[in-house]
């Protein structure tokens, strides 16, 4: 394995385990949580506009695509909730393997 494949895997992986560990330690959760996403817009907005400029395909965005955007935004709003109230509850050795492993499990399962 290259060098640089070796830091494309263990820096994010590291910058995730930091942010968790943050969000356990904050006091105030919710700005916290606002401060993640104000900061996170600005840094992650120019290269999704960038991807969209230089397509693989030149259609643009259908409703059908926004619409789950939406849905899974919605999702995730959910998700930092609830990570959040499990980390005012319990220990971070117990919420954040949990809040790792469940999130595939509810994605593989599959609607009748």
């Amino acid at each position: 394995m290259s060098l640089i494949v070796f830091l494309l895997v263990v820096l994010p992986a590291s910058l995730h385990v930091l942010w968790n560990v943050l969000v356990k330690q904050s006091s105030d959760k919710v700005a916290f949580a606002w401060l993640t996403n104000v900061v996170g817009l600005p840094i992650l907005l120019p290269f999704f506009m960038i991807s969209r400029v230089m397509p693989a395909d030149s259609n643009p965005l259908g409703w059908v695509v926004w619409k789950w955007a939406t849905v899974s935004g919605f999702f995730e709003t959910c998700y930092i909730l609830l990570l959040y109230i499990s980390y005012g509850k319990a220990d971070l050795s117990i919420v954040y393997p949990v809040s790792r492993g469940i999130a595939p499990v509810i994605t593989a399962v599959r609607p009748l």
